[in-house]
């Protein structure tokens, strides 16, 4: 795989940095959209086949496999299930994460969002919030500590929630 990118750079070093440029892209955001700024140069490598080629061929070796929809003008990356095994979810923080969409969804429709599309709540809203959802199920409800405890591992996992 590094002779081709070597033979690309050496042959056609455009051609080199829309690859890696395309490359850098999904690596950090999964996908690209035709109206994101700037997406339109970094899809137009995978209307050059022997580009496309390239890049589809290092997301495979990565793990991931490369879709590319023309028609609905986006790329993306998706992990190979069957090369690499996808994190699991424990159910405490599956609910906590649907819940603090829950929450995001509700300030969004009194119109209480901030800059970057941010919601603002206390650890004890979300706490009675949750123990809405789990009250009329079998399961015990996590106590205050436990339910902040999953919050902070779902952030530092995913880095989706606010510090």
């Amino acid at each position: 795989m590094l002779l081709e990118f070597n033979a690309l750079e050496n042959s056609n070093p455009r051609g080199f940095l829309r690859v890696t440029q395309f490359i850098a892209h999904l690596m950090r955001n999964q996908f690209v959209h035709v109206e994101d700024r700037g997406a339109a140069t970094l899809l137009e490598t995978l209307y050059r086949p022997e580009l496309a080629k390239l890049v589809e061929a290092y997301f495979e070796v990565a793990g991931y496999r490369l879709v590319h929809r023309e028609t609905e003008g986006w790329a993306g990356i998706l992990p190979d299930p069957e090369r690499t095994s996808l994190p699991r979810m424990r159910i405490d923080e599956t609910i906590a994460l649907l819940l603090m969409r829950r929450l995001w969804e509700e300030a969004l429709q009194l119109g209480e969002i901030y800059t970057n599309g941010t919601v603002r709540t206390t650890l004890n809203e979300a706490y009675v919030a949750y123990q809405g959802i789990v009250a009329g199920s079998r399961r015990a409800a996590l106590a205050p500590n436990e339910f902040r405890d999953v919050l902070r591992m779902a952030r530092t996992e995913g880095d989706c929630l606010p510090r």
